[in-house]
């Protein structure tokens, strides 16, 4: 999975599992370097390259990653939070090609619009936190500024009172 960095100029390698059981993360893909490919993950809401090291959208990254990691085929999903474009699901074959078939694209794009579903669930969970802290305080204040009000009328009844005496 990768996000997209605060300015929308790179996509920041949040974590990538591999058939072997590793896992990479931190890589950064600034669109300086690949611009094709930012440029079509923007166009396409499922970019299935068969062949990517020959595909046109995905050729930015033959020499640096696709090569050097036998990488034949990918299929990458874009992910949307609050209707924003904010990652990548990326799924790789290595060693050979791959015709990404129907299921292939519409499991990725299942997986990646769940994991913008989580995103938003967390955004409403912290805002929901956010919004139950505020009206606590806003109650406390309120019961506060309450009983600050009774204090003031009682020591004005007693004031009212005690000028009602001495004028008699």
């Amino acid at each position: 999975m990768w996000f997209y960095s605060s300015d929308k100029d790179s996509l920041i390698e949040e974590v990538t599992f591999m058939r072997n059981g590793e896992s990479s993360e931190g890589v950064i893909l600034k669109r300086t370097d690949f611009p094709d490919y930012f440029k079509h993950i923007h166009e396409e809401r499922i970019l299935a390259s068969d062949d990517a090291q020959n595909d046109n959208r995905t050729l930015d990254f033959v020499e640096s990653y696709l090569k050097p990691l036998n990488v034949f085929s990918r299929l990458d999903s874009s992910i949307f939070s609050d209707g924003e474009m904010i990652g990548v699901v990326i799924f790789e074959q290595q060693n050979k090609s791959r015709k990404w078939d129907f299921l292939d694209k519409n499991f990725a794009a299942s997986f990646s619009d769940f994991i913008g579903r989580l995103i938003e669930s967390e955004k409403r969970h912290i805002y929901e936190r956010e919004l139950r802290h505020r009206i606590n305080y806003l109650e406390n204040d309120l019961k506060k500024k309450l009983f600050d009000l009774n204090e003031a009328k009682l020591s004005l009844d007693m004031a009212l009172e005690a000028a009602q005496v001495t004028v008699s």
